[in-house]
């Protein structure tokens, strides 16, 4: 059996149909939606991409400990 690859979409281009606008923030245009990893810098090394979820963890912590979404998110 053959598998090809014409399917493939990549994350950043699933998130712009779901209606979201990233930045290089963890914060999308979407109260509530962070993004981190591939959807933020595709190809990155283990190590980049560690510290960005990181930064995301740390996000979502402070969402959910009430903070206020920033205005400018996903700009």
């Amino acid at each position: 059996m053959i598998f090809g690859t014409g399917d493939f979409v990549p994350e950043k281009e699933l998130a712009r149909r779901g209606g979201l606008t990233l930045d290089a923030r963890p914060h999308t245009s979407r109260p509530g939606v962070f993004a981190a990893g591939g959807v933020l810098a595709p190809g990155q090394r283990a190590e980049a991409a560690t510290r960005n979820g990181t930064l995301a963890a740390g996000a979502v912590l402070e969402w959910l400990a009430g903070a206020e979404w920033p205005q400018e998110a996903g700009a």
